[in-house]
This record gives C-alpha cells, structure tokens and sequence, in this order.
C-alpha cells in the first residue's frame, strides 16, 4: 500500500464527517490522521503539507480538507468531496475504489484485491466467468 492523502473538498466546515471517514478507515485496520488547518494538530498551512507528505511517506493514510497539497515521493493523492463521504451509498462505492486500487485496506475479515483476482481466476479457469 502507497502513502495515501484524501483531500476532502468543502470537509472545513464539517470537521464531524472528516473524523467519522477516518475513524471507518481505522476501524479497517489501517493508521490515519485527520489534519486540519489550525485545528487540534495546530498546523498553520505552510507546516500542514510538509506533515501530510511525510504521515502519508510513513504509511499512514492522511484525510484532510487542507487543498493544494502536493504529493511527494512515494505518495498518492485522492481527491474527493464532502458529499462522497457523507452520503452512504456514494462512501461505499468511492470505499471499494480505494481497497480495488491498494489505497486502503479491505474491511476485517474481507479478502484483499488480490485474494479477490485469485478467486475470479480459478472461477473462469473452472468455465464459471
């Protein structure tokens, strides 16, 4: 898995949902920190991107509402909007893209992508696909 940063467009005003998206990213398993500017990380903008490159460089998945963060070597940025992770259903599609593309990992107790190819292999091998 690639070091991972989700820009959230329009999150600043709904620090609630920012934390609720990564918490259902922690609860995968995976190591995430909500970055906000000014926030309780106390980042002013010029501080907040450096943090986000070398979070996401160390394998934790960053979800910030900060815009404009390049990504740094070793780093892959996502970008996404408010509405994609506060409406259920459009959270569960743009969810499954992340675990299909090696962003994020699978929900406990799901087979990973690769699992999944293995499985879909074997199933047109047998004639099923």
């Amino acid at each position: 898995m690639s070091g991972t940063i989700i820009e959230v467009r329009g999150g600043g005003s709904d620090g609630g949902a920012l934390d609720r998206f990564g918490e259902e990213l922690a609860s995968r398993g995976a190591r995430v920190e909500v970055v906000r500017e000014g926030g309780a990380s106390g980042l002013s903008g010029g501080q907040a991107a450096p943090a986000c490159r070398a979070l996401a460089r160390h394998g934790v998945i960053v979800v910030t509402s900060l815009e404009g963060i390049e990504p740094g070597e070793g780093t892959v940025l996502i970008r996404t909007d408010i509405a994609e992770i506060t409406d259920a259903a459009r959270l569960d599609a743009f969810m499954r893209r992340l675990e299909l593309s090696g962003n994020v990992p699978p929900p406990s107790g799901k087979p990973s992508p690769e699992e999944e190819e293995a499985v879909r292999a074997r199933l047109r091998e047998l004639g099923y696909l």
